[in-house]
Order: C-alpha cells, then sequence, then structure tokens
C-alpha cells in the first residue's frame, strides 16, 4: 500500500523505509525487502523496540550556526542529512535515527488512531533530559533570563535555549500533526536556526526571513497536493497548508541530554 507522505515532518511517517521501529520480535529486514530498508546497524531499547541507525552518534557545543562543523558536518548532505531530524539538529545530537522525543526512554508520542499531544512531546523531550523553561506566554527576554538564573546559561558551554512548535491535527487533510523544534545559536538570544525535517540546516523561517525570535517567526508549510485516491478531486485541494505555533521554551544541558 502507498503511504502518502508530507515533504515536512518532524515526526516518522507510516511506512518510512529507512526509520522503522522494529519489536523484538520482529525479524530484520532483508537486503531485498520492499518495506523496510537494510540499516547498517540497530539499537535496542530498553523496551525491546530496535532502531535502524545509519551511522555513529555525534554530539557537539552550540557555538553559532555552523552547519559544516556541527557534529562534523553529519546534518549535512555530504554525511546523514536525512537520517536526522529539527530534534536531532536543536539538541545538536546527530543519532542518524531520526530521532524521537522521549523514545530513547521508553515512550511513543504518536499511539495508533491519535493525534500529537504538546504535552506528551514536553514529557518526552523531558525524560531525554531537556529541562521546561517556559509555555507560550513567556517572552524570548524571559526564556533568556529564566535558562541563564535557573540553568547557568552563562557561557557556550553549559547548554543552550531551544524552542518547540507544534502544529494542530487537521483531519480534513489527512495530518496527525507534529512538532517542530528551533535551535538558539547565541547566547544573546538574538541568532536561531532550524533543520527542515529531513532537508536542510537553514537559519531562516519558513517565509525566508532570518529568525530572530521564534515567536514572531513564520512556520507554515504548503505540503503539497492530497495523495490519489484521498477522494479530493484537484480543483478543491491542489495543497495541503498546515501552521506551527509556538509551544515552549526549553533547555538543552550538555552531556546530560540522551535521544535516539
Amino acid at each position: 500500500m502507498r503511504v502518502d507522505q508530507h515533504k515536512f515532518c518532524g515526526l516518522l511517517h507510516e511506512g518510512d523505509r529507512w526509520h522503522y521501529v522494529l519489536d523484538e520480535k520482529d525479524p530484520l529486514p532483508t537486503a531485498d525487502d520492499s518495506r523496510r530498508q537494510l540499516a547498517p546497524r540497530y539499537v535496542i531499547l530498553p523496551n525491546n523496540k530496535q532502531i535502524p541507525k545509519w551511522g555513529p552518534t555525534k554530539r557537539g557545543v552550540v557555538n553559532g550556526f555552523r552547519p559544516a562543523s556541527d557534529c562534523k558536518g553529519y546534518f549535512m548532505t555530504s554525511k546523514f542529512q536525512p537520517n536526522n531530524n529539527c530534534y536531532n539538529y536543536a539538541c545538536n545530537i546527530a543519532t542518524n535515527s531520526f530521532a524521537q522525543p522521549g523514545r530513547c526512554h521508553g515512550k511513543t508520542l504518536l499511539q495508533k488512531g491519535h493525534t500529537l499531544n504538546v504535552g506528551d512531546v514536553i514529557a518526552g523531550a523531558k525524560a531525554d533530559g531537556l529541562r521546561l523553561i517556559g509555555d507560550e506566554s513567556m517572552s524570548l527576554r524571559q526564556a533568556l533570563t529564566s535558562a541563564i538564573y535557573l540553568n547557568g546559561l552563562a557561557n557556550s558551554q553549559s547548554g543552550h535555549l531551544v524552542a518547540l512548535l507544534l502544529s494542530a491535527a487537521k483531519s480534513d487533510i489527512r495530518w496527525k500533526g507534529d512538532y517542530h523544534w528551533v535551535r538558539c545559536d547565541h547566547l544573546s538570544g538574538r541568532h536561531w536556526s532550524q533543520k527542515d525535517g529531513k532537508g536542510h540546516v537553514t537559519n531562516y523561517d519558513f517565509r525566508g526571513n532570518w529568525i530572530v525570535d521564534p515567536k514572531e517567526a513564520c512556520w507554515t508549510v504548503n505540503e503539497g497536493p492530497p495523495a490519489t485516491g484521498w477522494g479530493y478531486s484537484t480543483h478543491k485541494l491542489t495543497s495541503r497548508v498546515v501552521t506551527y505555533s509556538f509551544a515552549a521554551w526549553m533547555f538543552v544541558p550538555y552531556g546530560r541530554v540522551s535521544i535516539i
């Protein structure tokens, strides 16, 4: 069965051939498996889930917008760009497994038949070691102040601030919801960057403007036309537009975050 994949998404698509999750009892795919691609290595989690991993994990310290050198360039096209998502980039940890918040610690964000919940995303990130700073009512200036006093954000060696965005589910376009993460690249809080799902690292928002405050940036995505067979005619629905809204500020403490 053909699975329609949205062109932008931090969550895993159902039927993703490269980033599937197996149970312990499931056999590993063969080299000619039409459903899944055989990965060079697998990580077995405490709940016996098997995660395909396409390269060794690389960690880095955020010190500006440096795509070529962050995590030894693993976020770039020449290496493992499609195997790392916005969460990988925001944490500056290239696991090459399309990491999901909480998965390393046995949490599943999107249960079958359910839509995405911001509380579950935050809980998953906290289980991974991220710290909650504040919700959508907190300004960037307040978030920076809290990060300094509560988490010791006094230099680039302690950690960095990130922003969590969430897109609500839209049943009319079969959108189950999604998250997106944006990374602060400078202690001043004026420089931010993000990774477009499986795509490129950039310091622009979705409208092409520099990100100076993720709460004020544009996070609207045109996901393209629906899949054939959805019952839509092209003149009625030629695009599926979704918007990510700001949800929370979080802090990534170096050496204390584990994701997969």
